[in-house]
């Protein structure tokens, strides 16, 4: 017991301890978790079970014990359920590993509408739950290929596609033989594509549409007058061989290739169409009423074609997101579409091939299934009517030919007496042979009107069912009109308030803005008076400055005119001065003669006075010049 216990202490002396700082990251990566799912059913119908796989991964010391179970969470399509995992191994060096197949059944009143791409399952163990969703892109893991729908005889169900040049019927193609694939990756283009409204098919070209029992015919696009009404029909009975161009004329060895063609036209006669329309052909009426006819002559020769509305991802942006969705745009060209052609609008689908996606999206391919599968069960359908019709026929010109054969072995008999020993049994014999085959004729008419009523009774029930839908969808479409009638009154509502609001902002601003303009009339009044005022005030400075020139004009004139009446004064004294200085020195000298004594007069004064009247001439010029 010592040794043992001492082992227990080395053992646990040896074990590696775990840091408290990466305790945390180390029990993390131990974890369980839900690795892989796979579908193991090979579906040929979106009822019935439906058994997938998933991969658990224990990550941890501890192995989940018995109880553990796996959990499917249900969605819109298939049931919810769990199965019983059982024990999954411990961690030993990797994590340990069990897969755990599940049966998932689909709920009443499935159909492709309901089916999701989503499968949420969960695993239970040790009152601890793991969880995990995966989302699935193919939508031929649910479908199988339609391989469900088979041909009724030996011959293929031939699906003709028609439609203007450029509306898309290659793409589609291409899109359609992708969906009808394994994986989720697209198949590479099959077909030869465009997008434009030049012709990219030029010749009738056969196709696999990769289904056992269906081809597509692929036709060059409508385009003037290049499909009348006999050519029309020569498609429609199957008269036109394989590469048969569009360029091609019935004359010299087309018209043994279109002889030759007779006996086999059965092999290429469709029996199913699907009718392009892009929805801006309305806009141009006489390509809309070319469209119209052939539609018309289509109807007349027992089709009810499939019409689908091309570049309807134009029409809005949400419609390549979800193409099986209500747009009010959308909903409006279906409405014009099946007025114009007399049809009822669950008979028209979108286009929406792919363009430049790498992997499958999952409503896509639900819509190119769904117009798939209506187009494969008109096929079904109209097949079965031609082959009732061929049977009904053969039957009665074999009867024809046994009867004549009947009556020349009669006749051929040597013992003709005999055998016929009067007309008249010939004639009864001959017409209870006609009561006979006009019984097993009725007959036939009865079983033919009996598979008819039975015909009609499943095309009733299926219209029944499609108009349960469409009421349901109207239902739908009507809670939704409600709601958006609600919402588009709130919003309305909100826009009246703030419109409301506005409009008292936009008042206050107005009123604002008035006093500004009101404040700055005032100001500019008060400028205008002040400068009115101001230019007065200059004006009267002008006036006054102008009266004080004339004034000062004046003045010097004045002055002027007094200076030359002092100078003239200066010289009339000056010169009475000197006439008076004159006559006193002559009478001097008169007085100093008689006396006797000469004597000169001093010529100061005389002088004196002359130089004053020269400074005062030359003062009064001076001012005269200034």
């Amino acid at each position: 017991r010592n040794s043992v216990n001492k082992q227990h202490a080395q053992k646990k002396q040896t074990k590696t301890k775990i840091p408290h700082k990466h305790r945390a990251q180390h029990t993390a990566n131990m974890a369980v978790t839900l690795k892989h799912m796979r579908f193991l059913t090979d579906r040929t119908s979106l009822t019935g079970k439906f058994e997938v796989e998933v991969d658990i991964e224990n990550d941890t010391d501890d192995a989940l014990p018995d109880t553990t179970r796996l959990k499917f969470l249900g969605n819109g399509h298939y049931c919810s359920t769990s199965v019983k995992a059982g024990v999954v191994p411990k961690r030993n060096n990797a994590p340990g590993k069990k897969r755990v197949q599940i049966t998932l059944e689909t709920r009443g009143g499935a159909d492709i509408h309901t089916l999701s791409s989503s499968f949420p399952f969960e695993l239970e163990y040790n009152s601890r739950s793991v969880r995990k969703t995966w989302t699935a892109r193919s939508f031929f893991n649910f479908s199988g290929g339609l391989n469900h729908i088979r041909a009724l005889t030996h011959t293929k169900l031939n699906i003709l596609v028609f439609g203007p040049a450029g509306s898309g019927k290659s793409a589609w193609l291409s899109s359609a033989y992708s969906t009808l694939s394994e994986g989720e990756d697209i198949e590479a283009a099959r077909f030869v594509t465009g997008g434009t409204a030049d012709h990219v098919t030029v010749e009738l070209r056969q196709h696999n549409l990769n289904h056992p029992d269906a081809v597509v015919w692929d036709t060059w696009g409508v385009d003037g007058d290049n499909y009348s009404a006999d050519f029309l029909q020569m498609l429609l009975d199957g008269m036109l061989p394989d590469d048969w161009k569009m360029t091609d004329a019935a004359t010299g060895e087309n018209l043994e290739r279109l002889a030759d063609s007779v006996e086999t036209s059965g092999l290429r006669k469709p029996h199913s169409v699907i009718f392009f329309y892009p929805y801006s052909q309305d806009a141009d009426p006489v390509m809309h009423g070319k469209l119209v006819e052939h539609f018309a002559l289509m109807k007349r020769c027992g089709y009810n074609p499939i019409v689908l509305i091309a570049r309807a991802d134009e029409l809005d942006e949400k419609v390549r997101e979800n193409p099986m969705g209500t747009y009010p745009d959308v909903e409006a060209v279906k409405d014009k579409i099946a007025t114009a052609f007399g049809i009822p609008r669950r008979d028209i689908f979108l286009s929406v091939p792919y363009l430049s996606e790498e992997k499958k999206a999952f409503e896509i391919d639900r819509l190119i299934y769904t117009i798939l599968e209506r187009s494969l069960k008109s096929a079904v359908s109209k097949q079965r009517m031609l082959h009732e019709e061929e049977t009904g026929r053969e039957d009665k010109v074999q009867a024809e030919k046994e009867y004549a054969q009947y009556l020349a072995e009669v006749k051929r008999r040597p013992q003709w007496s005999n055998v016929c020993p009067s007309t008249s049994k010939l004639q009864d014999l001959k017409q209870q042979q006609e009561m006979e085959e006009r019984a097993q004729l009725e007959q036939e008419r009865r079983v033919r009107q009996m598979r008819e009523r039975q015909w009609e009774l499943a095309v009733r029930e299926e219209q029944l069912r499609a108009q349960q839908q469409q009421v349901l969808l109207r239902q739908q479409q009507e809670k939704l009109q409600e709601l958006q009638a609600k919402e588009e009154s709130l919003r309305a509502r909100e826009r009246e308030v703030e419109q409301e609001e506005q409009q008292k902002q936009r008042l206050a601003t107005l009123r604002a803005r008035e006093e500004e303009l009101l404040q700055k009339e005032r100001e500019l009044r008060e400028t205008l008076l002040r400068q009115q005022q101001e230019e007065k005030m200059a004006q009267l400075e002008r006036q006054m400055q102008e009266k004080e020139a004339e004034f000062r004009k004046k003045e010097l004139e004045l002055q002027r005119q007094q200076e030359r009446l002092e100078a003239q004064m200066r010289t009339q004294g000056f010169r009475q001065e000197n006439s008076t200085l004159l006559a006193n020195g002559k009478e001097r000298i008169t007085k100093s003669a008689a006396r006797g004594k000469r004597t000169v007069p001093k010529r100061e004064p005389v002088e004196g006075c002359a130089l004053q009247l020269r400074a005062a001439t030359r003062a009064s010029k001076r001012k005269d010049s200034e």
